[in-house]
């Protein structure tokens, strides 16, 4: 959706109109709406995520902080043969 398209579509949903039959009039998926919404908040500080426009960084992709347990380190090759073995 062109940017301009997003912001009409939102302002659209926030007086009222019902996102299911908005989706349905302009023949996309509810779920558009809903994830163009959802980045707007966070673009607006309203919600934690990253901001439309900006790169995910080594350590997000990574899974977060350092301190995360979701931290995946990455394989070396001996032990990426092992795994897949």
């Amino acid at each position: 959706m062109p940017p301009e398209f997003r912001r009409k579509a939102l302002e659209v949903v926030k007086a009222g109109r019902r996102v299911a039959q908005f989706a349905a009039d302009l023949d996309i998926g509810e779920q558009c709406i809903y994830s163009r919404r959802r980045q707007g908040l966070v673009d607006s500080g309203q919600l934690p995520g990253m901001i439309s426009g900006s790169k995910p960084s080594s350590s997000t992709l990574a899974g977060g902080s350092p301190n995360s347990p979701f931290v995946v380190a990455p394989l070396s090759r001996s032990s990426t043969a092992t795994a897949v073995m």
